[in-house]
């Protein structure tokens, strides 16, 4: 059995075992570091992955997106268990801090063009209007959400206009990438501001972001 097969097994067992901590009470208290495992765990496949195929150069640029990403688990992980704001923020911070790092990544390979405005208008839009359902509590929180929102918009745009253009698999793979990233942070956006609770979007979040 590869190497490879080998890490995906682990990173897949330790992501079902992290599902079971947050699905089951009893289980509960191994949540943080089941999760802290797992963020290590992505950080460690990255640079195994990135050893194998020769595209080391790959793992470096996305790794300080990938230390920040794993800083800002640990932070939203504490939220999650002592229901701090401070915790809230800072982990927010560290997240928008690393899609900057993945943002400047793709800028400094490729160039700007107008079209990459779409998501700096389009975003406040849907959160202006979406605060106007009535179903979604901001509060003092919506600049913040707002901002965010353009930086995790923005990389899966940038990226999927790159692969777009390239056609080369490892930019079709970021693209999936910062897709599922995208996908991760819109239900964190629903868990965290929308009115209803629906424990299930826990889980799903969990699952597209690893």
């Amino acid at each position: 059995m590869g190497v490879r097969t080998i890490s995906w097994i682990i990173i897949g067992l330790s992501l079902v075992f992290l599902l079971v901590t947050l699905c089951n009470r009893t289980y509960r208290k191994y949540y943080l570091p089941a999760k802290m495992i797992c963020s290590l765990e992505f950080l460690l496949l990255s640079f195994v992955m990135g050893a194998l195929s020769g595209q080391m150069i790959w793992t470096l640029q996305l790794s300080p997106g990938f230390l920040l990403c794993l800083i800002g688990d640990l932070l939203m992980g504490l939220r999650h268990k002592s229901q701090k704001n401070t915790c809230f923020l800072l982990g927010t911070m560290s997240f928008a801090l690393a899609h900057i790092c993945f943002l400047v990544m793709l800028y400094a390979s490729h160039s700007f063009r107008w079209l990459d405005l779409i998501v700096v208008i389009a975003m406040p839009i849907v959160i202006k209007l979406l605060k106007r359902t009535g179903q979604f509590q901001f509060g003092k929180y919506e600049g913040m959400a707002i901002l965010y929102s353009i930086l995790v918009a923005g990389f899966a745009w940038k990226s999927t206009e790159i692969a777009m253009e390239t056609r080369q698999n490892a930019d079709i793979c970021l693209a999936v990438g910062a897709a599922f990233f995208f996908l991760s942070d819109s239900l964190i956006f629903f868990i965290s501001f929308w009115k209803k609770r629906m424990w299930p979007l826990h889980g799903m979040e969990i699952s597209a972001y690893y």
